[in-house]
């Protein structure tokens, strides 16, 4: 049942298990790190929220697609396994969920998850060359200051080329005069 969860939670960025309540894919923003010379990739990250949820049609669909079995016995099986769920996660070790996390109760009566490490966690950093640092301003959010003192301008911008530049269309029009002749020529 495990493998069913996370492949339902993968594709729909989340699970609701009532009694329990709802898992959710979020993505963690890149971020800076080090000053400006560390740049760290955006990193999905597995969340839940104690709350009053119900499994929806869509999830008992799913369910019963993969475990090639009728709806009605999908809803069952799945209802066992929340309620073996609900009696493990109030044991004193918890319970844990295969691709997904440990769950259990703390002494509050409030439930605590901890997220197992994802793959994505793993990518190193991307460290900037030396004499570039990465400097985020309210006039120029995405510049890049080099230290260097042979530039005269203090800031590179860290964007494409403009289109003004870009000569696509004077080919286009070629192509197209080249097409037209062609097509003249061969009814003529």
């Amino acid at each position: 049942m495990d493998e069913h969860l996370y492949k339902y939670l993968v594709l729909h960025r989340r699970l609701d298990i009532p009694g329990l309540g709802r898992f959710l894919i979020e993505n963690r923003p890149a971020r800076m790190e080090e000053g400006g010379k560390l740049i760290q990739a955006p990193v999905p990250v597995i969340s839940f929220r104690q709350q009053a949820v119900q499994a929806d049609k869509q999830f008992y669909d799913f369910l019963a697609w993969e475990m090639d079995t009728d709806e009605v016995d999908a809803i069952n099986r799945f209802r066992d396994y929340t309620e073996e769920l609900k009696t493990k996660v109030t044991s004193e070790s918890g319970v844990e969920l295969k691709e997904v996390g440990h769950l259990f109760i703390r002494e509050d009566g409030t439930t605590e998850f901890r997220a197992v490490a994802s793959p994505h966690e793993l990518l190193p950093p991307v460290s900037l060359p030396d004499g570039i640092v990465f400097e985020h301003t309210a006039s120029m959010p995405h510049a890049l200051k080099t230290n260097e003192a042979a530039t005269s301008n203090e800031y590179a911008e860290a964007e494409p080329t403009s289109a003004s530049n870009n000569k696509w269309w004077l080919y286009a029009a070629i192509l197209l005069l080249i097409g037209i002749g062609i097509i003249l020529f061969y009814y003529a």
